[in-house]
């Protein structure tokens, strides 16, 4: 059927009107719902904070920062008149990058005077801690200098738009520390994309957390699920004390006051004083979060508990006294027993745990009739179950009469047995504390970041 040409002129201002109807009907909606946040029109509109910043806007307002905090700032001697800089920072805002955050390094000499400056943009990420590094700074030897570090609290801070990747360090082997010293660790990305670029920076710390050494170094690429080695080296020596023990001590002083620790001499009784006070040589070597026990023994035991009080572990050292009441035999196995009762007890999880037995003769106490060597077999077995609980037995033999090759074997070593005169006895306790102490860097910090945002 075909339509009038009066049915067809309707018909096409019908659609017309329908088209511009569905067309207008579409700007409302897109304006509606498509509609841009206004972060650009220099007014506060829109659900924003502050003026373009905050709410829709990717801009963060500065009323909403946490200030960027330096931990530390330090000059570092690299070599004989050069020097580096380098400021530990923390950027504690979940929320907020700066690309570019401006700063600015001045370095003072001893009247506060400005010698030199320098200004550099880092790129600080979202809740990170990181190092701002300068290096080749060139300064006299006798110079007394400082550094000082400011950052611009004009920089643009923006809401990052994913998450930064999370590079994990694996490896840390900090070697050559006397001479040219050499940190290398491994750089992991677990993340599921390539990064490049990425910054990494060292920070080696000494017993008392004082930053001795920092250095920087770059990775041009690192590739999804791959790790990257890396080395940092220093020409010369770290020039201050770096070390301190792996883990705290808990040790034991089992002291012999069997009635022979005062054949020498009776008043004062020797050997005996002269033991106690180079125990008090071990006391003084502690750190400050080592405990020490005294224990003594001649016939019966007496222990005193773990204490971390310097001054009362020497008084307990000094209560040591040989008993006048019957002859006081050498009971070996019960001081070994109960030193290791009290490490069980008082001794901490994870600690370095060591009984020293100091004693001028040989075991002798327990006795059983008709078993002339149960005093010595009683002692081994004490022995051997201290050190199969992890206990660390060291053995002194003081003078002549003490029974130096069965004390050997009762140690866990046969380095970790004595003969000692009271002449050197000191030194041993201050030898034995130093290899009770394993030594290595108090920490050593790898922090590898990104050196700008990811593309947007």
């Amino acid at each position: 059927m075909s339509l009038s040409w009066a049915e067809r002129r309707r018909l096409g201002y019908g659609g017309a009107f329908g088209a511009v109807f569905v067309l207008g009907l579409a700007l409302i909606t897109l304006a509606v719902f498509n509609r841009e946040p206004s972060c650009f029109d220099a007014r506060v509109n829109g659900g924003e904070r502050g003026v373009d910043c905050g709410g829709p806007c990717v801009r963060v307002c500065q009323a909403d920062l946490k200030e960027i905090r330096v931990v530390w700032q330090r000059l570092f001697k690299v070599s004989a008149g050069d020097w580096s800089a380098a400021a530990y920072v923390e950027n504690p805002n979940a929320e907020a990058e700066a690309a570019r955050l401006p700063y600015s390094l001045k370095i003072l000499d001893g009247a506060g005077s400005v010698i030199l400056t320098r200004s550099g943009e880092v790129y600080a990420p979202p809740r990170t801690s990181f190092l701002v590094f300068e290096s080749d700074i060139k300064l006299e030897e006798s110079q007394r200098a400082r550094v000082l570090f400011e950052f611009s609290s004009s920089a643009e801070w923006l809401k990052p738009d994913s998450a930064r990747p999370r590079f994990k360090v694996s490896e840390i082997s900090l070697t050559r520390e006397k001479t040219k010293p050499r940190l290398q660790a491994k750089i992991e990305n677990p993340e599921v994309r390539d990064f490049s670029d990425v910054e990494v920076y060292a920070a080696v710390y000494d017993s008392n957390s004082n930053a001795i050494a920092a250095s920087r170094t770059f990775i041009e690429k690192i590739y999804k699920g791959a790790s990257v080695p890396i080395v940092f080296t220093w020409p010369t020596p770290f020039e201050t004390e770096y070390d301190r023990c792996r883990a705290p001590v808990d040790a034991v002083l089992a002291i012999d006051r069997s009635g022979s620790m005062d054949d020498e001499a009776q008043n004062p009784p020797e050997p005996l004083e002269s033991a106690k006070a180079a125990a008090k040589t071990f006391v003084n070597e502690m750190e400050d979060n080592d405990q020490v026990s005294v224990v003594s023994f001649a016939n019966s035991v007496t222990a005193a508990p773990l204490t971390a009080d310097r001054d009362l572990a020497k008084r307990n050292i000094n209560a040591v006294r040989i008993l006048q009441t019957g002859v006081q035999y050498t009971n070996i196995g019960e001081a070994i027993s109960k030193s290791a009762l009290e490490l069980s007890r008082r001794g901490r999880e994870g600690s370095t745990k060591a009984v020293i037995v100091l004693t001028d003769g040989v075991a002798s106490f327990p006795r059983r009739n008709g078993e002339p060597s149960y005093p010595l077999r009683y002692a081994e077995e004490a022995a051997r179950a201290a050190k199969e609980k992890g206990i660390e037995l060291h053995t002194i033999a003081l003078g002549s009469k003490a029974d130096f090759q069965f004390l050997s074997g009762l140690a866990s070593s046969p380095e970790l047995s004595y003969l000692a005169s009271t002449v050197n006895l000191p030194e041993i306790y201050a030898e034995i504390s130093a290899k009770l102490c394993r030594r290595e860097p108090a920490v050593v910090e790898i922090l590898p970041k990104l050196n700008a945002p990811p593309p947007r």
